[in-house]
């Protein structure tokens, strides 16, 4: 039983050890710009009466610049 655990916990340091060595050598994220991009939103319509008002109210008075509604 001693000699699973050992096992067990060899494995679980090597998987440490090379999840620690890959996000050191990794490179780092160049900011996206969100106005290269074509933005759809998709509005549900589930129990329409109840949701469907406030929802586009959402929208219509959020600051969605480059949000298509269609």
């Amino acid at each position: 039983m001693c000699n699973v655990c050992i096992v067990v916990f060899f494995i679980f340091l090597v998987y440490i050890t090379i999840m620690l060595t890959a996000y050191s050598f990794r490179k780092l994220d160049i900011p996206g710009d969100s106005q290269k991009f074509e933005w759809h939103f998709l509005i549900p319509c589930r129990d329409e009466e109840t949701v469907i008002g406030q929802t586009v109210e959402y929208f219509l008075y959020t600051n969605f610049p480059y949000g298509y509604f269609g």
